[in-house]
């Protein structure tokens, strides 16, 4: 059963309303225990079941709400014999685990002021990230269809925006965006790291939105990297100029930035996420955004973090067994298999490995 509490983070989280800590809460929940994952899959289907189109009448939206999760339970039990008896007992037979999961969502209802069910029901009823998306510029998020580009382990993506910008997506990552840009300015939501190359297109903004922070551009070449499970936000930029802004300015939240921040070719916007400091760097371009090029670069970077960087590129997993002194590693890889790698590894660290074979491909690689 998702509880309440869970329940809340989960919602907000399909709908990109969660702060940068929430995200991070949220994929710390799924990777504990694969019955979290489960239950938050079967949460996403039901969700995105339900209808575009929205009367705003809270009782009867829940009821159309309700009828979905059931005809979804009815689809998913066919395979599941029931006798007569059964049948005839209740019509609309729910499963045991989806009477929890309609009493959490029915619980969020009765738990918010009317201002946030207001927002359940947009979520409910297919306007995702209302609030979220809906930006002051002006556009209106009715219209609007969102696309969402999700890359897994050892995967990437380059995806052509409707105003013929370029992303190359990286792996683990995820990108949402409209199919047209309307008013003012074109928005864009970022988890995870993508490199950009925008066109200027009638002096409209592009905003990228990620870990709580908006960059803003008109045309130019810059990488973003915004993971849920890293401490470090970063903003590379290559050509033109963009300003970064925390997307709660005005807040008492000392957990982001307080001030814009605006790049210069070349430069770097680093943010620590656990000292909340920020700076500004000159950046070693192959190290930044090598990565859409199959070049990775590691500069005295500790063991731990090389294993946690070649497990998102390669789709592969790295674990270390004994007890042994974490090791800083600068070497550089240039589309190299994932053999070569361990035995750079094995050869810079002293260190020896055993793999663990999944479908006679490496799944694990164990260094001890």
């Amino acid at each position: 059963m998702i509880k309440n509490d869970e329940m809340d983070r989960l919602l907000r989280y399909l709908a990109n309303q969660s702060s940068y800590e929430e995200m991070r809460n949220v994929q710390l929940w799924l990777e504990k225990d694969p019955k979290n994952r489960s239950q938050f899959e079967e949460l996403k289907k039901i969700w995105l079941l339900t209808p575009d189109n929205l009367n705003w009448n809270t009782d009867s939206e829940w009821a159309n709400f309700k009828n979905k999760i059931e005809a979804q339970q009815e689809i998913s039990n066919e395979s599941a014999p029931q006798s007569a008896a059964e049948k005839s007992i209740n019509s609309s037979y729910i499963p045991e685990y989806r009477p929890s999961l309609l009493e959490s969502l029915s619980f969020y209802f009765r738990r918010y002021s009317f201002a946030l069910t207001i927002v359940l029901i947009a979520l409910i009823a297919g306007y995702a990230g209302y609030n979220y998306f809906n930006s002051p510029v002006g556009n209106s998020s009715d219209s609007i269809i969102w696309n969402e580009k999700i890359t897994l382990a050892g995967e990437k993506a380059e995806i052509l925006l409707p105003d013929n910008s370029i992303v190359i997506l990286n792996s683990e990552s995820k990108l949402r965006y409209p199919d047209s840009f309307s008013g003012n300015s074109r928005d864009i939501y970022l988890t995870g790291e993508a490199y950009f190359e925008v066109r200027n297109s009638n002096d409209r903004k592009f905003n990228v939105h990620s870990a709580g922070f908006s960059t803003t551009v008109l045309g130019t070449k810059f990488n973003v990297s915004a993971f849920h499970d890293e401490e470090i936000i970063s903003v590379s930029l290559l050509e033109g100029k963009v300003k970064i802004t925390p997307e709660n300015e005005n807040s008492n939240d000392t957990k982001y930035a307080r001030s814009s921040t605006i790049l210069s070719p070349n430069q770097q916007w680093v943010y620590n996420y656990n000292n909340k400091r920020s700076e500004i760097n000159s950046f070693n371009h192959e190290k930044a955004i090598g990565w859409k090029d199959n070049i990775i670069v590691f500069e005295n970077t500790p063991l731990i973090d090389v294993f946690k960087k070649l497990e998102r590129i390669y789709g592969v997993e790295f674990r270390r067994e004994g007890n042994f002194k974490n090791q800083n590693i600068t070497t550089k890889f240039n589309g190299d298999s994932i053999w070569l790698v361990a035995e750079v590894i094995k050869k810079t660290t002293g260190l020896n490995y055993k793999t663990i074979t999944k479908n006679n491909l490496p799944g694990t690689f164990i260094f001890y």
